[in-house]
């Protein structure tokens, strides 16, 4: 019998995974489409730059922009440069930033910072006294899961579970706790993402648990009270996904991840 379960994603660069060197400040960060989104990380050690990389699902990671950690730094670009990008350097703080701006549903993925820091290596030839030479080392970090959705905010919604699991042709029930009791004015909105796809859109209801948009058929949705349901009747191997739930409430609105996977 056919099993749900949860798929995770594995990415090495080459270097040291040494991560006391350099923190992601967040693990997890989402917005709305359009909106300016700020990826940070905090290091310890002297660079001599910081990478930036990403990585869409399936793919290898992709070389974004380097920024030199000198009194003036300054940015090199991947060739083609990649638009909407933008480092800085917060030397006080020793705090590296990337910027997206415009953020759109394509920029969902996961981003990777390095640090490249000089080192000294003891040679010892034969015939000669020992000597120290410099040589770079990579500290790399994986950062931050992205997640951009269109027409929503982000805020205030905790996923019950980020797995769930059950035998193909039953059901099975995605959950989500909510800041406050949702409300009829409160919009609701479910999203699937394949690997290596945007994030589709796939169910709209209200706080009430009216379903207002649903594409997908045996979809079903309750409300009790701030937690809500999303159950998906018969599960078949198509519904292995990545599911998002975003919330446009009357003030602001957030989403998280739920994965799951028929194999």
């Amino acid at each position: 019998m056919e099993k749900l379960a949860a798929i995770l994603l594995c990415s090495a660069l080459i270097g040291n995974s040494l991560e006391d060197d350099i923190t992601a400040i967040s693990a997890e960060v989402c917005s709305s489409e359009g909106r300016s989104v700020t990826l940070s990380c905090t290091y310890s050690v002297k660079a001599n730059n910081l990478q930036w990389y990403r990585q869409d699902p399936g793919s290898a990671p992709q070389f974004l922009l380097l920024i030199t950690d000198t009194a003036q730094p300054y940015v090199v670009e991947a060739k083609p440069p990649i638009p909407r990008l933008n480092a800085t350097l917060n030397l006080e703080r020793n705090q590296v930033d990337l910027q997206i701006s415009s953020a759109a549903v394509t920029d969902s993925a996961v981003y990777y910072c390095a640090l490249q820091i000089f080192t000294r290596v003891q040679h010892r030839p034969s015939s000669s006294p020992s000597f120290n030479m410099l040589s770079l080392d990579y500290y790399l970090h994986s950062l931050l899961l992205v997640s951009i959705l269109r027409g929503v905010s982000c805020e205030n919604l905790t996923a019950l579970q980020k797995e769930e699991f059950s035998p193909e042709g039953s059901s099975v029930t995605l959950s989500y706790r909510y800041s406050k009791q949702a409300t009829g004015g409160d919009e609701f909105y479910w999203y699937r993402q394949y690997p290596g796809k945007p994030p589709e859109f796939i169910i709209y209801h209200l706080g009430t648990g009216n379903i207002m948009n649903n594409l997908i058929p045996g979809l079903n949705i309750t409300v009790e009270s701030n937690q809500i349901n999303m159950s998906i009747s018969s599960a078949a191997v198509t519904d292995s996904a990545v599911f998002y739930c975003a919330v446009r409430p009357t003030v602001t609105g957030n989403t998280n991840t739920l994965y799951t996977n028929t194999s």
